[in-house]
């Protein structure tokens, strides 16, 4: 996180602690490797982060608690976006072994192709590296709760509304007839919802889906929109934006998705 932000938050944590009421919030992170940028997390990091966790002494619980009737407030749950190889290979045994719940939001069809993503292209091979159906399989074996991430990874936003019912419908078919067991929990590929798209999951009979909107959740709010919190690198910026001192940034990412969808709109 910039300096200058940095700056910003501790200027308005005073006010940010005194808003502040017990919440349920959602953590994103992708990839865990030593790549850097804004994808990735390092696996010294995600280690650091557990432990800050642990230390605080919060409950990490799985997304699907929030959409039980009594919401555990003051929570927290851990999300991987896309399928990365290493939150098969690093993330997750560390979780494990820790009794820490997750949910993996795939791309279904990275099963059949396995194909790396466009904005991997200059990724390298091991970091940009996908899990395939036998891997799906024996996370999904092991604990680890799967949600979709559409078919292809399309924004949502840029495509017309029978193509996202193809995109949401149909990744919840074929994930659910790989692994033989219910999908309920679904993630906008880049953030990118509406209300039209948000009705389309709904009907889809996704029980909880998360954005990229900056922030945390009340018992009151929609379980089919829930915010998250992106997983900082920076161990200061991690324990910051976990506190809730970067929510302040919310508008911007909103006003910044508003224009991004008006850009898609007008090149439909």
């Amino acid at each position: 996180m910039k300096i200058r932000t940095r700056t910003v938050a501790r200027v308005i944590e005073p006010l940010s602690r005194l808003r502040a009421r017990p919440a349920f919030s959602v953590l994103a992170y992708h990839r865990i490797d030593d790549g850097g940028g804004g994808m990735s997390v390092s696996p010294s990091a995600f280690v650091a982060h557990l432990d800050w966790l642990e230390e605080h002494g919060i409950d990490v619980v799985p997304l699907e608690a929030f959409s039980v009737v009594a919401v555990p407030l003051k929570k927290k749950t851990l999300t991987f976006d896309d399928g990365y190889r290493s939150v098969a290979d690093i993330a997750w045994p560390e979780l494990r072994d820790r009794g820490l719940p997750a949910t993996l939001f795939v791309v279904s069809r990275v099963l059949r192709d396995g194909r790396r993503f466009s904005w991997d292209a200059s990724t390298p091979a091991e970091d940009a590296a996908l899990i395939g159906r036998s891997t799906l399989l024996d996370l999904a074996a092991d604990g680890l709760s799967i949600g979709s991430h559409t078919r292809t990874h399309v924004y949502l936003p840029s495509v017309g509304l029978e193509r996202v019912r193809d995109e949401v419908v149909g990744s919840r078919t074929e994930l659910e007839d790989e692994l033989g067991q219910p999908v309920t929990s679904f993630s906008y590929p880049q953030g990118g919802w509406n209300p039209s798209i948000r009705s389309v999951v709904a009907r889809a009979g996704y029980a909880t889906a998360v954005t990229t909107d900056r922030g945390s959740n009340e018992p009151s709010d929609d379980p089919l929109t829930l915010a998250r919190r992106p997983a900082e690198e920076d161990p200061i910026d991690f324990q910051m934006s976990m506190e809730g001192l970067y929510d302040f940034l919310r508008p911007v990412d909103t006003l910044r998705d508003h224009l991004r969808q008006r850009r898609s709109r007008s090149r439909a």
